[in-house]
């Protein structure tokens, strides 16, 4: 029987098509079971895990240990069957993680109540009144102790397929929705069961360790709820009783009852025993009737307090008239005669808009109208709007739009107020969309009161329903008490597996609250734990690389909270998507801007195998037989986990204040939980956190902070502000450069890439791969004897299947698997060395016994000619070697050392060993700007007259390189 997590994404992705193209040029290329990796390919030393000790929050906010070291996570996920390896195969896994870079695992759905050959928990009618299985632990401690000795750490993830079993004592136990999402947030039974999951897996004591989980320094830190993002429930469904937006409502009627039990049992506790007193608690009342609006009913020509905005400049036409003629009250009407629109139809080119003199926040306001167009139109729409006139021109609550008709017909819509305005609100009706002239007549805007409770509601009968999430017939005070309500009972479950963690078993592991939290409202709820996270599934048509407002970053920084760890635990591109070898080089790269703690990279495996030689139908998720990631991954590993690209100097804090968690519905759908949602690009520049305590004012526009962002946004140049991160989403292009990691993803077949030191043109027309150049020393590229190139290319069974006309994937084939195969010019400048000799590699990483010379030019430039099909593998081992020229050879130990790096006045100076008789200075081309003679021990070089970017010094004495370093110039 097939077992697969069901989540949102899972089905989305079921029901959508997916698109991809036969490969072109493919050859054979899988790292299958048998495969012994060889450990050549990660940079990073390796120690096994726990050999520093627990796991702590530092004192700045991340994953590290008492000695003040950090540990960077490049992780991935377990699930079902890939959780439960033989003793040999628990031997391979670990190691091929080893090999790979992997240096922690999740562990997912271990806690299933109903399969036990997949579970930690024993047969029996309760959920843990037998324990755990003595079989499957001994397995499953087996496993732990193989990752400890390949320096794999590991996550236990708790709450995650549970369902209840017989004797739980669990209310309608068939009726709990998947992985009992929502229960587990009301229900004291099921967090019971819940906490007593995490105990006895938690005190279980591994007899190859002697340790107990709870004292494991190999355990990272533990997930305490799989999904429990209330929140997201909350805007799916609006009244939180359904874990996902695709299904229809799944949890029992009882299950629902007890929640709205509990609702009236808080409502009494807070002294709302009377209809009277909950009424009058909850009741707004208007404090003005009058109508807000001037001329409402275009009484007075000579009264300018409607204007009309036109867009003149994109073709626009239209002028503001008063009819006699057509008219519903009154003695005349406004006429808005549109002689011309837009090509683009875009509905604000065309505003008849009215400045208000007041518009009071959570206040409730009633614009009712009368309107129509003309005959020979018949119909056509318009945009009711409230907003702020001035930038950021945000919507204060009303945004309507209408459909008129020929007849006249009056129109009402209540919204509430989100902003207080004095100054600069706006009532507008937007007319560009269409053509037609538009009459309107007797507007009025007024102030009204709200009821607290309803028709039929009643607190002595309980019926007092909880509010739906954008609900506006409610008092925003009626509102408050609901979200109160929420927010107790999710930061109830959270204090309470917190203290049995801490108090009761006497543990400190890290703790997480869950894989998924989306807004502040939960974030401040559990502000005491240890690590947060988000998830990031990706099945898009189109690579992120495409969209010009930055993709899903934001997702992830809006989940960080300031001084405490962040790891994404699940980052994942589906399968066969074309650019799903992205995966290894643009998240990575923002984890490193934005220092993240890590990343746990997809599902590896849901079966308890290290590698297969082909991948499983309707293997979207798995990686373990995606060639494509799996050949980039030593080389993300080696960047993420040495910290290769520098977090940004400067940091925004988000601050949002109480009404965020008193009025999550109007923050909680916006990006941080702002009221005005900021430019959600702003952690493509810069680190961004979340203030975790409730601030007195909120951050109004952050994003205005950094100057890419303050402007018109070039989204040619969505460039991170450490240098080292590029994005053109209008290419779709994306480059890292740092010294020890250099990695090229996107665009365009055939493109030339000039980065520092090296030079990247694709030769082939085929679809652009994931390119990434390593150190596989400490030293950068250019000063390494020894780095990797990997070239990540689209992959697929030989068999595969396409409709020609669409290009759509119609079968998985069953032939073995195949990447595509590349060609493409790399001209690298290493002026230390004297030659360069690439070793393809084969599928275990170690040299094919084919090396491939390639000829030293004029300024220490080498040209590398690679067609991926034409050695069969994506992997090169790049070999730099120095070569004596001359009998009299340096062989002094003394560095170069060069003032200041970077440059700002010009003048460079250059500290060198005795013996030195030359400086050549070139440019990231490998083109010579600059030879001098020198004697001595220094020597001073004007840099003035070049160009700012990044340049190559070379000491020499006679012919023989004695030194190198680079600087820059700004």
């Amino acid at each position: 029987m097939t077992r697969f997590l069901v989540t949102a994404c899972c089905v989305l992705l079921a029901l959508a098509g997916v698109n991809a193209q036969p490969l072109a040029s493919p050859y054979t290329f899988s790292i299958d079971e048998n495969v012994e990796l060889d450990n050549g390919l990660v940079s990073v030393p390796f120690e096994k895990a726990g050999v520093r000790g627990r796991v702590k929050l530092t004192t700045d906010g991340h994953l590290g240990f008492a000695d003040g070291s950090r540990l960077r996570i490049v992780g991935t996920n377990l699930q079902w069957s890939g959780q439960w390896p033989d003793s040999s195969g628990a031997i391979a896994m670990a190691r091929r993680f080893r090999a790979l870079g992997i240096n922690c695992v999740r562990f997912n759905t271990f806690d299933v109540s109903w399969w036990t050959g997949g579970s930690i928990l024993a047969e029996g009618s309760t959920t843990t009144g037998s324990g755990l299985s003595v079989e499957q632990m001994k397995k499953f401690d087996w496993f732990t102790h193989q990752l400890r000795e390949n320096g794999v750490y590991y996550v236990f993830t708790f709450h995650s397929v549970w369902q209840p079993r017989a004797g739980d004592g669990v209310r309608q136990p068939d009726s709990l929705g998947w992985g009992a999402r929502v229960p587990i947030i009301f229900d004291a039974a099921v967090q019971k069961v819940h906490r007593s999951i995490i105990r006895v897996m938690l005190e279980h004591t591994n007899p190859h360790t002697g340790f107990a989980y709870k004292d494991d320094p190999a355990l990272a830190y533990i997930v305490a709820v799989e999904d429990a993002t209330l929140i997201a429930n909350w805007i799916y469904t609006g009244d939180v009783v359904r874990p996902n937006p695709g299904y229809a409502n799944n949890t029992g009627a009882q299950h629902v009852a007890l929640i709205d039990s509990l609702w009236t049992s808080w409502l009494r506790a807070k002294g709302y025993t009377t209809d009277a007193t909950l009424n009058s608690a909850w009741t707004m009342n208007a404090s003005s009737t009058d109508n807000l609006l001037r001329n409402g009913g275009f009484e007075d020509p000579f009264n300018a307090a409607w204007q009309l905005g036109v867009s003149t400049d994109v073709g626009a036409q239209a002028i503001l008239q008063y009819s006699d003629a057509e008219k519903k009250e009154g003695a005349s009407s406004g006429r808005v005669r549109i002689n011309a629109i837009e090509d683009q139809r875009r509905t604000y080119t065309i505003n008849l808009y009215q400045r208000l003199a007041e518009m009071k926040r959570l206040s409730r306001y009633q614009l009712t109208f009368w309107a129509k167009t003309t005959p020979q139109r018949g119909s056509r729409s318009i945009l009711a709007y409230a907003y702020n006139g001035m930038y950021p021109y945000d919507n204060y609550g009303l945004n309507q739009e209408v459909v008129l008709t020929s007849t006249w017909k009056q129109y009402s819509f209540t919204f509430m107020s989100r902003a207080t305005d004095e100054a600069t609100a706006n009532l507008s009706f937007f007319l560009g969309a269409d053509s037609g002239d538009v009459y309107l007549d007797d507007v009025q805007l007024r102030e009204v009161s709200t009821p607290g409770l309803r028709a039929g509601e009643s607190i002595t009968t309980n019926r007092v329903p909880r509010n739906l999430f954008l609900d506006e017939s409610v008092s925003s005070k009626r509102y408050k008490d609901n979200a109160t309500f929420y927010y107790d009972s999710f930061r109830s479950l959270f204090v309470k597996i917190r203290q049995l963690v801490r108090d009761t078993l006497k543990s400190e592991v890290l703790l997480c609250p869950s894989s998924r939290l989306v807004s502040f409202f939960e974030l401040n709820a559990v502000r005491e734990y240890d690590v947060f996270s988000s998830t990031d599934w990706r099945n898009n048509q189109q690579s992120m690389l495409s969209e010009a407002y930055g993709g899903s970053v934001y997702t992830a920084s809006q989940s960080r909270l300031k001084g405490k760890a962040f790891v994404v635990s699940h980052s994942a591109i589906a399968y066969p998507r074309p650019y799903q070898s992205e995966m290894m080089t643009v998240y990575p790269a923002y984890a490193g801007l934005q220092d993240w703690d890590g990343i746990f990279f997809s599902v590896f495996t849901e079966n308890p195998q290290a590698g297969k030689s082909k991948t499983d139908s309707n293997s979207f998720w798995n990686i373990y037989d995606k060639p494509n990631v799996l050949s980039l991954f030593p080389l993300t590993s080696s960047m993420i986990r040495s910290g290769d690209v520098a977090p940004s100097t400067k940091e925004i804090v988000i601050d949002n204040t109480q009404e965020a968690i008193d009025q999550p519905r109007i923050h909680s759908g916006n990006s941080f939980s702002l009221r005005v949602s900021p430019d959600a690009r702003m952690p493509l520049f810069r680190r961004v956190s979340m203030n975790p305590t409730v601030a007195a004012t909120e951050s109004f526009m952050p994003h205005l902070e950094i100057s890419a962002l303050s402007n018109e946004v070039d989204v040619a140049a969505l460039d991170a502000e450490n240098e080292q991160i590029f994005w053109d989403a209008t290419r779709a292009s994306f480059r890292v450069t740092t010294p020890r990691y250099v990695s090229v993803s996107g665009g365009g077949p055939g493109q030339i890439i000039t980065l520092p030191s090296m030079i990247i043109e694709q030769t082939s027309n085929a679809v652009p791969p994931s390119i990434a150049i390593a150190s596989l020393t400490q030293k950068p590229i250019l000063e390494s004897e020894r780095s990797i190139l990997a070239i990540g290319t689209r992959a697929q069974n030989a068999g595969t299947v396409f409709n020609q006309s669409t290009g759509v994937f119609t079968t998985w084939g069953s032939g073995l698997m195949m990447m595509e195969g590349v060609s493409m010019r790399i001209t690298l400048t290493a002026p230390l060395f004297d030659s360069l000799v690439i070793q393809p590699l084969g599928n275990d990483g170690k040299a094919k016994g084919t090396s491939i010379p390639v000829e030293r030019k004029t300024g220490g430039r080498f040209t590398i000619n690679v067609n991926t099909q034409q050695y069969a593998t994506p992997w090169y081992r790049l070999e730099f070697s120095r070569q004596a020229t001359s009998v009299d050879e340096y062989s002094g130990s003394s560095p170069i050392r060069i003032s200041p790096n970077p440059i700002v006045n010009g003048q460079l100076t250059i500290r060198f060993p005795e013996g030195a008789t030359r400086i050549r200075l070139f440019d990231v081309t490998g083109v010579e700007v600059a030879n001098e003679n020198v004697s001595g021990t220094y020597s001073s070089i004007d840099m003035s007259k070049l160009t700012t970017g990044a340049y190559f010094v070379s000491v020499y004495r006679d012919n023989t390189v004695i030194g190198t370093s680079t600087v820059l110039v700004r």
